[in-house]
């Protein structure tokens, strides 16, 4: 799919008929990151971003303090991601990241950092720039003319050191994807993270799960 016009806006409150409609479609598509346990957007502690194509929804996002690492005065997390399914070949969920830039520059965080199942293989060849899924043209983005494959995304840090850990109970591990927003800062997260230089390499990380641990292991081959 070719990307196609759209409009980017923060979320109002003009705007909750839209989102409640749009997670509804989330939940058909498989996805519970708009659950409602997780997800009030009148409510929520930070900015959300929607993305329109014409008077469609077709797109949501966040950004909010991250009390995952113990660091909520750094770093800024990036959360609640969603795309239809029928515009994902449009990388909107990147399109998305100047935005969160920008903010995070203005609220004072020197970190903005996501995260990635390490199952999910398009997705993390995405982030980690094996792979782009679309040639972004700057005329269909109606408010801004910044172009999403510039400097920050070349500048996106793919952590081989660190694995984001949510629940040391659960099984889910995921890659870790940085940007530094204030140039030179040398980000060490506190929690919720396994640090250990794992290359990428989903097999070896999954066999070596049951003895991960936040002690540094090298697990490089």
């Amino acid at each position: 799919m070719r990307s196609i016009p759209h409009r980017i806006t923060t979320y109002k409150p003009k705007h909750k008929e839209d989102v409640e409609k749009f997670r509804e479609q989330s939940f058909r598509e498989g996805s519970d990151s708009l659950a409602y346990d997780k997800f009030d957007p009148d409510g929520f502690m930070g900015q959300v971003w929607l993305v329109y194509a014409g008077q469609n929804l077709i797109g949501l996002c966040a950004m909010e303090a991250s009390h995952y690492t113990g660091d909520p005065r750094i770093a800024a997390r990036c959360v609640r991601l969603h795309i239809l399914e029928k515009y994902r070949s449009t990388a909107f969920g990147l399109v998305l990241a100047p935005y969160m830039v920008r903010w995070c520059k203005k609220q004072g965080y020197k970190i903005m950092w996501w995260s990635a199942d390490i199952d999910l293989k398009a997705l993390n060849a995405v982030y980690q720039r094996k792979h782009l899924t679309i040639s972004y043209n700057r005329k269909n983005d109606l408010n801004y003319r910044e172009d999403p494959w510039g400097g920050w995304y070349q500048d996106v840090v793919f952590d081989k050191y660190m694995i984001f850990e949510v629940d040391p109970r659960s099984d889910l591990l995921q890659y870790v994807y940085w940007y530094r927003v204030e140039e030179g800062y040398n980000w060490k997260p506190k929690t919720n993270m396994l640090y250990y230089y794992h290359n990428g390499d989903t097999k070896l990380i999954k066999r070596m799960r049951p003895f991960l641990s936040e002690t540094p292991i090298d697990l490089a081959t």
